[in-house]
């Protein structure tokens, strides 16, 4: 008889997986997030709140938006199951009495946090002269008259 294996790196595997969602958009279903992670059973989606509220108390340590706010209940109109707004009570960054808009305001700000600091995570920030990166470097000033290169040529292949 064969036991299955805990699932402790469960919550580094949603980890990885929300951090992808929120870089190219998001949110997504507790049972999507449970599907994209290979879980199966009737415990799935138990399994990946679990998960959930794990990575909840990792952020609030470190001070980050909390990446869970990207997983929504079908059947909630797009808010997440109580279990998130309990847990963000118990952290300390929704009050005890917030309820209703408070809280889908709350939720909806840690959305686009969650989103921005993961863009920008997958995203460094562009050269302070965004242009070079389609037109090539500026003119050298330096260079003698007629030695001036006004733009470069890209190779597609180095892109």
């Amino acid at each position: 008889m064969t036991t299955k294996a805990p699932e402790t790196d469960l919550p580094d595997r949603l980890r990885v997986y929300l951090q992808g969602v929120a870089a190219t958009g998001g949110p997504v279903t507790y049972a999507e997030a449970a599907r994209a992670l290979g879980l199966e059973g009737p415990q799935k989606i138990h399994r990946v709140a679990m998960a959930l509220e794990q990575l909840m108390a990792e952020d609030a340590a470190a001070g980050r938006p909390f990446v869970a706010a990207l997983v929504i209940s079908k059947a909630r109109n797009g808010s997440p199951a109580p279990g998130f707004f309990d847990m963000a009570r118990r952290l300390g960054r929704l009050p005890a009495e917030a309820g209703g808009m408070e809280a889908a305001a709350f939720h909806r700000a840690e959305v686009e946090a969650a989103q921005a600091h993961h863009c920008r995570a997958a995203n460094p920030a562009p050269p302070a002269n965004s242009f070079e990166r389609f037109i090539g470097p500026a003119p050298d000033a330096t260079a003698p008259a007629g030695h001036r290169h006004t733009h470069s040529r890209r190779d597609p292949a180095q892109e």
